[in-house]
């Protein structure tokens, strides 16, 4: 009878950690004093967001306030120089990037900011269904369209407020760790599902 009690007990455990782990959203909240001041986040290898499956849609959301938008600054970037999704700040735009070697992209959405206001911004990708990419500034749609497929898997770690070994922008790719962000970060979350752009409105307000 013990036996039995144990494994109901662990499969019913079993079962909380899965529905746990398909409603997950990551959140931290980092403020960064300096530009030479780097945060950076490491998930556990079963929900390594760094090393992206191929067919898993995501959602990453955050607030920034910037002390200035000249130069390119990094809010968040997983992935390297082949296969990439972004978000960072170049020469008074914010920028959303999305890129994968020999099949889409870069694909990118850009939008104007003005340093010292704070903002939310958000980027969705749908990699299951309708391969469809979007950004929002303060929950408004700024931008959005179709890739030709998935975002491949890419091995990295994600980079918050700095590009953690390279990445790939509008322009190109870089294969180093630079562009700090200058400002402030909360609120940064992931999560492995598209949400919808009345709870991206919700979340901004």
């Amino acid at each position: 009878i013990k036996l039995t009690n144990f494994f109901i007990i662990n499969f019913i455990l079993v079962i909380i950690c899965l529905f746990i782990y398909k409603n997950l959203a990551f959140k931290i909240t980092i403020r960064l004093f300096r530009p030479s001041e780097i945060a950076r986040i490491f998930f556990p290898s079963v929900f390594d967001l760094g090393k992206y499956e191929i067919g898993i849609s995501e959602t990453i959301e955050l607030v920034f306030n910037a002390d200035v938008t000249t130069g390119r600054q990094v809010l968040f970037e997983e992935g390297g120089g082949t296969n990439a999704l972004s978000i960072y700040i170049d020469t008074g735009s914010i920028y959303f990037n999305v890129r994968d070697a020999g099949e889409f992209g870069p694909f990118t959405i850009s939008a104007l900011i003005t340093p010292g206001q704070t903002y939310h911004v958000a980027a969705t990708f749908d990699s299951i269904n309708s391969f469809l990419f979007s950004g929002y500034l303060d929950g408004v749609l700024v931008g959005s369209g179709v890739t030709t497929t998935d975002l491949d898997a890419h091995s990295g770690d994600i980079g918050i407020g700095f590009d953690n070994g390279g990445t790939y922008y509008h322009d190109g790719a870089t294969a180093t760790s630079g562009n700090y962000f200058d400002g402030r970060l909360s609120d940064v979350a992931v999560y492995n599902s598209v949400l919808t752009e009345a709870e991206i409105q919700k979340h901004a307000t």
